[in-house]
């Protein structure tokens, strides 16, 4: 059985100092995004008024999102829009296995309708449709969705404020408060109710890490915001009885750490976008989801939201042109990646890996 150790140098943040903009944490970016070979890419922002309550309104709605018919599941799938809007289930590919283990509810919690552009919304019609919401089904959604999701936005624009601040001093003509305004002005906001299906019949152990609730990736966007994960007996709140199930990150120096949020903090992780536009200082972040082994653990669901943060689809992905492209890219280390591309053409090369 593979040994699954806690990481215990996750960099937490009173919520205090990440909204002084006078406040220096160029240090705790570092160390939590950085290139140091301990970074985990991940950071916890803790002290966040109203956090747990706004959590408690949303998360067991991901149980009822995941109980409901198969008919009324199809009135919210959009295969032509790769299930961008709306309910999505085993859509997604992770190391070419199709994601079956989990569900999930896609909407922008900023702008209901991302875009009023007829080109843009034809060349990005799969990311940039307005959002719908089950209110037939369940009315409270909508608002609990949208409250917690600004939350996480609110809070990772301040945040990134000290991000601008830490590649500010590692580029020198770095754009002034670039990664702020990409978070506040963007209207393409995409958050994911995610819900981890019970395990009927959980395995006694486990083998290795392969992501049994979710394989291994990479996010795309700039920020990630993720709420501490929740677990369901059916609509009732329980404990998780397997302590190695939950998220997991790669760290940079290659070894797998079970990463906890506690119920008090938000936690954020880069995206690609971010990893681009600082010339690789700072690192997007290889996450899975480990599921629960023990059959004291069978039935038990695990809710959680994430919000991707991210530029608009027409904005153009700034990146630091010294050296060669080849150095550049090297430097850079996103597969997907072109030179000049907008958001919304990554994007699309980055669904191409895992749709």
């Amino acid at each position: 059985m593979t040994e699954f150790r806690t990481a215990d140098n996750v960099i937490v943040v009173e919520y205090a100092d990440v909204i002084n903009p006078k406040a220096d944490l160029s240090a705790q970016i570092e160390a939590a995004f950085g290139s140091n070979p301990s970074a985990l890419g991940l950071i916890l922002v803790r002290g966040i008024p109203e956090l747990e309550n706004k959590v408690g309104d949303l998360l067991p709605l991901a149980s009822r999102l995941g109980g409901l018919s198969a008919e009324e599941k199809a009135k919210y799938e959009f295969p032509d829009l790769s299930y961008m809007v709306g309910w999505s289930h085993g859509k997604e590919r992770f190391q070419g296995v199709f994601d079956t283990a989990k569900g999930s509810w896609y909407a922008n919690p900023s702008s209901d309708t991302p875009t009023d552009d007829p080109a843009e919304l034809a060349k990005y019609r799969e990311f940039a449709q307005p959002n719908v919401w089950p209110t037939e089904e369940i009315p409270q959604l909508e608002g609990a969705f949208k409250a917690l999701g600004q939350l996480i936005v609110d809070t990772g624009a301040r945040l990134a404020v000290h991000c601008d601040k830490f590649i500010s001093s590692q580029i020198a003509d770095f754009p002034a408060n670039y990664i702020e305004n990409v978070i506040k002005n963007s209207k393409a906001t995409k958050g994911r109710l995610l819900h981890y299906f019970p395990v009927d019949n959980p395995p006694a152990s486990r083998a290795d890490d392969t992501g049994s609730w979710c394989g291994w990736h990479l996010d795309h966007g700039t920020l990630t915001g993720l709420t501490p994960a929740r677990y369901y007996r059916g609509d009732e709140e329980t404990s998780m009885p397997d302590a190695t199930a939950g998220l997991y990150i790669r760290n940079r120096n290659g070894d797998v750490l079970k990463a906890p949020i506690p119920r008090d903090c938000l936690a954020f992780q880069l995206g690609q976008s971010l990893q681009i536009a600082s010339g690789g200082h700072l690192s997007a972040t290889p996450h899975c989801v480990i599921g629960p082994v023990g059959l004291e653990t069978a039935g038990i669901a695990r809710n959680t939201l994430a919000v991707f943060m991210q530029p608009n689809f027409s904005e153009k992905l700034y990146f630091p042109q010294t050296g060669s492209p080849e150095e550049l890219a090297k430097k850079i280390d996103v597969p997907q990646w072109k030179a000049g591309q907008d958001f919304g053409e990554f994007t699309i090369a980055t669904n191409e890996l895992y749709y």
